[in-house]
């Protein structure tokens, strides 16, 4: 599965200090929007379950926010179906049943989403003209192997334009295709890893949003928002694309859940997941939102 996300909140992080959301708990300040990455290429049917899944909490007095990734192997109760992998709920009842899960799950009441279909993110990264990024000689190599992957399976698909593999470690310049790839990268270390990689990109991309003229970066918003669906309207919408322009990029806050120490991993009924504590997670995503 493609792994990549960063177009949706790339659609938030584009803006957001000038729109007068009331956010949960009474804290006017905050803004929680749930992010969606799906493999679906019907985005109607809802086909794909959500392997990557972010609260971007977006704080409109300071211009700063927090991600939190949540890993897709979470194992929760689903409203209306058994317990499964939280990535699932897409499938089951499509992003209104994936933020509901989110909220029962983990104490919060988000009420608005942003989902994307991944296989779109190499195009949204080559709109921002590729992106910077620090990678070790492990993570170019995997990144690599992808690459050769996907071009070998590219005959079943429209061939992309450069399937260049990526020369070097060190800071290195990435198209699509190399960024997609690396954000798919799970075996340098662990899924974790890979949900990391995944917001380290998002934050590179959102900087290099920063150094933009505003008209282009308006432009770019526009072209994302034909890539996605979400529950914001179009104001609202293009309200995002402002915040980009005041966020603190590099003071941008970076968690996931479960924390370490709240869950259990491994093979239960057959089935590999995470299982968490949620009552402590619920807690910890709180306080890390809310302070």
């Amino acid at each position: 599965m493609l792994k990549k996300m960063i177009a949706l909140c790339l659609v938030c992080m584009l803006t957001l200090a000038f729109l007068g959301v009331q956010a949960e708990e009474n804290k006017g300040e905050w803004w929680n929007i749930l992010l969606l990455g799906s493999d679906d290429r019907d985005m109607s049917k809802h086909s794909g379950r959500t392997d990557t899944i972010i609260i971007l909490s977006v704080n409109r007095e300071l211009g700063s926010a927090k991600m939190t990734s949540i890993m897709r192997d979470t194992w929760v109760k689903i409203p209306g179906r058994k317990k499964n992998k939280i990535n699932a709920a897409n499938v089951f009842g499509g992003p209104e049943l994936a933020m509901e899960t989110v909220n029962t799950s983990f104490g919060t009441n988000i009420q608005d989403y942003i989902l994307i279909n991944f296989r779109d993110m190499v195009d949204i990264v080559d709109l921002f003209g590729g992106v910077d990024l620090e990678l070790s000689q492990s993570e170019v190599k995997i990144a690599n192997d992808y690459i050769n992957s996907y071009k070998a399976e590219a005959h079943n698909q429209e061939p992309y334009e450069d399937y260049s593999l990526i020369a070097s470690a060190g800071m290195v310049h990435l198209n699509g295709m190399q960024a997609m790839a690396h954000c798919r990268d799970r075996y340098t270390d662990s899924d974790f890893g890979r949900v990391m990689r995944g917001q380290d990109t998002l934050l590179a991309l959102a900087e290099k949003a920063q150094n933009m003229e505003v008209d282009a970066c308006l432009d770019i918003a526009g072209e994302i928002m034909s890539f996605v669906e979400t529950n914001l309207t179009d104001e609202e919408v293009k309200e995002l694309g402002k915040a980009v322009l005041t966020m603190d990029v590099e003071n941008v806050g970076q968690n996931r859940l479960p924390a370490d120490g709240t869950y259990k991993s491994g093979t239960f009924d057959g089935v590999w997941c995470i299982r968490p504590n949620l009552e402590k997670n619920a807690q910890i995503l709180k306080s890390y939102i809310y302070g």
